[in-house]
């Protein structure tokens, strides 16, 4: 074989590997997307696994113009409140300069793009059920995109999501989730299985239910 092979008892518990060949894909997260024999992964799943890598990527501010020049450099350091803050600092230098007004509008709504790739993987692991984590992941980026006309759209959407009854108690159980996971790494995976077990029957007919329930097999098969 010329390629690398994961083999052993580590894996094979890790993983709960029945025989050979066996394949799991994870993604840029550690989130185990696949399990199983290597011709039933669902078409599609490594092309949108790896899509999904590259938008996490860190943003590529291109040279527009040399009054940008510093909005730029901070774009590319992953400094996207002063990026903007420094190309409306350009805009005023510039007002007479048509040429740079374009330029920073272009940069400008590049972040915009940028942000809105962010809020759709918010609503993505939303829709999952991890409302938990779909918020903490948006104040993350709130802070990111501070000063940005995101910074007060974003705001908004945890708290429209826990209007819903349902996506309130999906909310708590997530956290639950998480506090249940921390157990098992710190080495007590007895209290995490109890516990993903009585989370499993609370989130019966909700979408997390999946979630808590790869979570439950997961650890049962530590």
């Amino acid at each position: 074989m010329t390629y690398p092979v994961a083999a052993g008892f580590k894996a094979e518990r890790n993983f709960t590997i029945g025989g050979y060949p066996s394949a799991a894909l994870i993604d840029h997260e550690g989130k185990v997307l696949f399990q199983g024999l290597p011709w039933d992964m669902p078409a599609g799943l490594l092309d949108q696994a790896i899509a999904a890598a590259l938008a996490d990527q860190p943003w590529e501010a291109k040279q527009r113009h040399a009054s940008l020049e510093k909005a730029e450099n901070l774009g590319r350091e992953g400094k996207i409140s002063s990026a903007w803050k420094a190309a409306e600092s350009a805009r005023k230098k510039n007002a007479e300069d048509a040429a740079a007004i374009v330029a920073i509008d272009e940069f400008q709504q590049d972040i915009l793009n940028r942000g809105a790739t962010r809020l759709a993987k918010a609503e993505k692991i939303a829709e999952s059920g991890r409302y938990f984590v779909a918020t903490e992941f948006l104040n993350e980026q709130i802070a990111i995109y501070k000063g940005t006309p995101l910074e007060k759209q974003w705001k908004a959407v945890p708290k429209e999501w826990l209007q819903d009854k349902q996506a309130k108690l999906q909310f708590d159980l997530d956290k639950k989730r998480l506090s249940a996971l921390g157990s098992a790494y710190k080495g007590d995976p007895e209290k995490a299985f109890k516990a993903l077990k009585k989370l499993k029957e609370k989130a019966e007919g909700l979408a997390i239910l999946d979630v808590i329930s790869q979570d439950y097999e997961g650890i049962r098969a530590m």
